[in-house]
């Protein structure tokens, strides 16, 4: 039978109200397109053609709907959320699943709400997952005495406002109340978690922090698994009762020192995982009691001393064995250890193995094996793959493996996946068949080695492969044609820091899959084609510190996805193109030190860039307005260009600009006070996993700040410019600055004292300018500064010398001939005797420091007044005007006379 008349009317007719609740409550009539009706002209079977429904084969009367993010359109933006009718699904008399997660219910309409409910009679599984669901619920919920499954992860139960809570499940078998973070160990008795029949829970991270015997677990004979990760927990005595459990996990919480000797009553358990805990001491003996276990986690815990591994050779059924130490100060120890049994999966990263992996001999059923972060030496362990012919993960990153890879068996391999053999020292050239035995491979690295020579045709069989890492060898020859036409998965390449060389992207690329190519730290030269416009979903390209010459292809701008453009340290020439204004999802640009000109109108529209570098190049123009607008901009580095007059005021209070670095320019005026509306200029934060550098004078060197350092570094450089006037006070409003660098300037008057409110500062230079008067003495407040430098000032006074201005020295104060102290070994005069360091907050209006700036204008005005008077008295006065005129005449006659006797001798 065809069309909607395969499905009871009465249900069809409720399935489309239900669609109708669904697009009324966010306004999407593209919400489940494939239920349609007569209205819309194209009647479909309701249990055949619907997407998430399933109907019984005889009767006709749905089984199964799934509703799972019906209202994703909306569900992240906090609009949708709604109460959820249930006596929409009042009609499903067979109904034996509901799923119903992620669609931001809050509750259940009142009217009717048990009557919906209990007409649910057949209700097996019913999963609330993703909403936001609280205690309101639980009494509606405990009339489905049904359910044998229930899902409420991810709400907002917390148990502490029910009476009865779930008790009335007493059928229930799997109950997940994981991700209420409000559930605590006081609630989780109130819950009613004393259902016999209950074989899984999960209270993964939920608030529960301790597990003692009388709380809520204590009634669960049957109770199989139990999920308790991320909660917080410090104690779990409660949980040695369950006698019956066969899985636990009690990863990612807060255990300290040692396992409970209770967990030898867990004689049946055969899953354990207490990974990323903070126990301590030797490796806990209660665990070589569990010899049911087959799964056993113990990654990243702060194990001490020495654990030999053959005390787990009674664990006969042991498949899967995870052990890696969190502090770098365990020491597993392999001898004698031959394991008979069937290990699957083995995980000894962080170990400090140091000898070779004979240990593994007898194994012939791994699947996954990582052995990383140890001292293994020895050659590439080929035996292993013979042995384990069903191996699909090796890693063996960050040991000290070497010698030259042999050629590989002829042997196809095609298990293996994912190879990893990255910081180690092999040597030598890839074998030529590694392409042909790891045929299926999707991931390979074998970056941070010394290989060499070409990389081998071979790779072009690899057509699975997503990531290929080559980076930091010293491979070389031009880009391996191979790659570029026939690894058509590839999605991250990496060839950096080898010796390639020769044209970039040719012509025959053809990788339209991939994202992210870094090719930096190469040789390759010359103009760049356009071979690379058939990646359209490029987001991370890097083809910095090369030798390649003209400009920066215009083409650049059609990867509209582009996140990280990285081009410095080439020869490229001319102006920025405009098209890489079309680059709508950038955010981190680095073309600097090429020889670009012109100006960088182009980029001060791309609303997403968070990081611009543009520094040692010849951009010159004004500084567009629009970038210090942005409320996106981390970083602009236009330092070492030829950027010429102010800097514009139009500075938006909402910027997160945290770096303002201008030095080396032809910027001139005043530093304008809004400029100190940059408050974060000092909070930097990450979340771009690009590296970031910005280079700074810090504690009297030249420190390079790359990546997380930046975390705690911001600052402001408007050095080597022509800017004037006095320092802004405002500056001090800058509070979490940690490098303010204003030298080589014209700037004049007083050194702020606001400047004190820097705590954060590190480095502060005001050095080659014309500032004036004293060095605040409230400076000494500044305890992080390491470098100071005023040198080459007019500076006048005692130097401060507590705290932190004790440790310079007299290269800090050079070429202020008025200064004194004992730092530059000169002393003050009782007039000029250091002022004690001040106690309180606050500027000292009545300290007699001297202001070089109003003496000066006294002392012009003096010298007008002089002249000016002695005009007007030869002005009023006759007499005195003929003496004046005699005594000039006289003057005169006596140079002349001088002149010629005793210059020119006659």
């Amino acid at each position: 039978m065809h069309g909607y008349k395969a499905c009871l009317e009465t249900e069809r007719t409720a399935l489309l109200e239900i669609k109708s609740f669904f697009i009324s409550s966010v306004s999407d009539n593209k919400i489940l397109p494939s239920w349609v009706g007569e209205d819309d002209g194209m009647p479909s079977d309701c249990c055949d053609d619907w997407e998430g429904v399933k109907c019984n084969a005889t009767t006709r009367r749905v089984m199964q709907l799934s509703l799972n993010y019906t209202k994703r359109l909306n569900y992240y933006d906090g609009t949708s959320a709604s109460l959820l009718n249930m006596s929409l699904f009042h009609p499903f008399k067979e109904l034996q699943r509901l799923d119903l997660p992620g669609n931001g219910f809050t509750g259940f309409c009142e009217n009717r709400a048990y009557d919906s409910f209990g007409s649910l009679k057949q209700l097996k599984t019913l999963n609330l997952g993703f909403n936001y669901f609280n205690d309101s619920i639980l009494p509606y919920l405990n009339t489905l005495t049904s359910l044998t499954t229930l899902n409420l992860r991810y709400n907002s139960i917390e148990g502490s406002r029910t009476k009865q809570g779930l008790a009335n499940l007493r059928y229930l078998q799997v109950l997940d109340l994981s991700g209420n973070r409000n559930i605590t160990s006081g609630s989780l008795t109130r819950l009613g978690l004393s259902l016999t029949n209950l074989k899984e829970l999960d209270l993964g991270s939920c608030g529960i922090t301790t597990l003692q015997a009388h709380v809520g677990l204590a009634d669960l004979p049957n109770l199989k698994a139990l999920d308790l990760h991320s909660c917080g927990i410090t104690t779990i005595q409660g949980i040695c009762n369950l006698k019956n459990l066969l899985e636990l996990d009690l990863s990612s919480n807060n255990f300290e020192g040692h396992l409970p000797q209770c967990l030898n009553n867990l004689t049946h358990l055969k899953v354990l995982d207490i990974s990323y805990n903070q126990l301590s001491g030797n490796f806990p003996s209660v665990l070589t009691n569990l010899t049911s276990l087959e799964y056993l986690d113990l990654s990243f815990i702060d194990f001490q001393g020495t654990f030999l591994i053959n005390s787990l050779a009674n664990h006969s059924k042991l498949e899967v064995l995870v052990l890696s130490s969190g502090n770098d100060m365990l020491q597993v120890k392999t001898e004698n250890w031959l394991p008979t049994y069937p290990l699957k999966v083995l995980q000894l990263s962080h170990c400090h193995l140091n000898v070779n992996s004979s240990f593994l001999l007898h194994q012939h059923h791994l699947k996954f094996l990582d052995l990383s972060h140890n001292q293994l030496v020895g050659n590439f362990p080929t035996w292993l793959l013979q042995n384990n012919t069903g191996l699909e993960v090796l890693i063996l990153w960050n040991n000290s493996f070497s010698g030259i890879l042999p050629r590989l068996p002829n042997a196809k391999y095609d298990k293996l996946r994912h190879l990893d053999i990255s910081t180690n020292n092999f040597s030598g050239k890839l074998p030529e068949n590694l392409g042909i035995v790891f045929q299926k491979l999707i991931y390979l690295d074998v970056s941070k080695n010394n290989f060499e020579g070409n990389i081998p045709y071979s790779i072009s069989e690899m057509k699975e492969l997503i990531t290929l890492d080559l980076s930091r060898n010293n491979f070389s020859g031009e880009l391996p044609r191979s790659i570029f036409s026939s690894c058509l998965s590839l999605e991250t390449l990496d060839l950096s820091n080898n010796n390639f060389y020769g044209q970039l992207f040719p012509n025959f690329m053809n990788l339209t899959h991939l994202s992210s190519l870094r090719l930096n730290n190469n040789h390759f030269s010359g103009k760049m084609t356009d071979g690379l416009l058939s990646s359209t979903l490029l987001d991370v390209l890097d083809v910095s510190n090369n030798k390649l010459s003209s400009d920066i292809p215009h083409w650049i701008g059609n990867f509209s996805g582009l996140r990280v453009l990285l081009m410095s340290k080439n020869y490229l020439q001319g102006s920025i193109p405009v098209q890489l204004g079309n680059l709508e999802s950038l955010e981190f640009i680095d073309i600097s030190e090429n020889g670009l000109s012109g100006s960088m109108v182009s980029l001060s529209n791309l609303s997403s860039v968070k990081h611009i570098y543009l520094h040692n190049n010849a951009i010159n123009g004004l500084i567009p307005i629009a970038l210090l607008r942005s409320s996106t901009l981390l970083t602009l580095d236009l330092r070492d260009n030829k950027f010429f007059g102010r800097i514009p005021h139009q500075i938006n209070e909402l910027s997160n600009l945290h770096f303002l670095l201008l030095r080396g320019n032809y910027l001139q005026g005043r530093i304008p006070n809004q400029l100190c509306q940059l408050r974060k200029l000092g909070e930097l934060h990450g979340g771009l996993d690009q590296p970031v550098g910005v280079e700074f004078v810090t504690k009297y060197r030249y420190e390079f700040f790359i990546g997380l350092n930046l975390d705690d570094m911001a600052g402001l450089d408007l050095s080597s410019n022509e800017f004037s006037g006095e320092i802004p006070r405002e500056i001090g409003h800058l509070q979490r600055i940690r490098a303010l660098n204003l030298s080589n300037n014209l700037l004049s008057g007083a050194i702020p004292e606001s400047f004190s409110n820097l705590k954060m500062i590190e480095s502060l230079d005001l050095s080659r300018n014309k500032l004036s008067g004293r060095i605040p003495p409230q400076l000494t407040e500044l305890n992080f500064l390491s470098n100071f430098n005023v040198s080459y000032n007019n500076l006048s006074g005692p130097i401060p010398d507590k705290e932190q201005f004790a440790t310079f020295d007299d290269s800090s104060y050079k070429g202020n001939s008025a200064l004194c102290g004992s730092m530059i070994k000169r002393k003050c005069s009782s007039a000029l005797a250091p002022p004690a360091t001040p106690t309180g907050g606050g500027e000292d209006e009545g300290d007699s420091v001297i202001d070089m700036v109003a003496l000066r204008w006294s002392f012009g005005a003096s010298y007008a007044s002089v002249i000016l008077g002695l005009f007007a008295a030869l002005w009023i006065n006759s007499y005195w005007r003929r003496l004046w005129f005699y005594f000039i005449d006289r003057c005169i006659d006596t140079c002349y006379y001088w002149l010629f006797k005793y210059v020119f001798h006659r």
